[in-house]
């Protein structure tokens, strides 16, 4: 697979990853909560996988229904995101420096040595 292939797919992942993100914080500011309690549920979410939606949910007194497709969604693309950033590695045999979540290919990538 050519490296710019690899690279799109990788930032195809990442915008999906903002897309969710945002789609998340849309329904928890539409039920009156602020941005950070919109990123606290995103967290939740993404360090505890699907099993924080409804402790979530209730946490934070928003309807679960509504969530749970949104923060389904969320749980996919971080899955999705960190197996593409993973491959592109592997493919590469360059280690991400930074964070996953702002790492760009291309970008700030070292060797691994460190």
């Amino acid at each position: 697979m050519k490296m710019s292939n690899r690279k799109g797919q990788v930032e195809y992942a990442k915008e999906r990853l903002v897309k969710a993100v945002n789609q998340v914080l849309g329904i928890v500011r539409r039920n009156g909560r602020s941005r950070k309690v919109g990123l606290a549920l995103a967290l939740m979410v993404l360090l505890g996988g699907r099993t924080s939606v409804k402790n979530a949910a209730e946490t934070f007194r928003l309807d679960y229904a509504n969530l749970l497709e949104a923060l389904g969604e969320l749980h996919d693309a971080w899955r999705d995101y960190l197996q593409q950033l993973l491959d592109f590695a592997l493919i590469t045999g360059r280690y991400l420096r930074e964070s996953p979540i702002t790492a760009v290919p291309g970008g700030p990538i070292g060797t691994g040595e460190g």
